[in-house]
């Protein structure tokens, strides 16, 4: 059975109010899928599908790619502890550690908090100049 890690990350459906479509996070191990919301929105044409990031025209784009490539870390270390530990690891099972209750979820939480200030701070820095 393959276990490898494959993560990367897909455009899910176009919301009709902002124009925008939600990220998602895909977690593929043994030929199975997770999917995880990763709470950043971006247009589609402003979304790099060869190399899965927002291209820089996107006045968020580089908060949001922070965020994203720290998701990606996350999921990477989540596989590698868990195999270094010798537990069966899973898309669901990552997945889970993202969402579940304690301290995993909160890493979501907190990069999503992180994003929020960083947003806020870059109006601030706007509205000072």
């Amino acid at each position: 059975m393959d276990n490898r890690l494959y993560i990367s990350y897909l455009l899910h459906k176009t919301s009709t109010a902002t124009q925008k479509r939600a990220i998602y996070l895909s977690i593929i191990i043994a030929g199975k899928r997770e999917r995880v919301n990763t709470g950043v929105t971006v247009k589609d044409t402003h979304w790099d599908t060869t190399k899965s990031r927002i291209k820089n025209q996107d006045e968020d784009a580089f908060t949001n790619n922070k965020l994203l490539a720290a998701l990606h870390t996350k999921v990477t270390e989540i596989y590698t502890d868990s195999m270094k530990q010798q537990i069966t690891v899973s898309a669901k099972m990552i997945r889970d550690k993202l969402h579940s209750p304690g301290q995993q979820s909160e890493y979501l939480i907190r990069l999503l908090d992180l994003n929020t200030i960083q947003l806020i701070i870059g109006s601030m820095a706007d509205c000072i100049m």
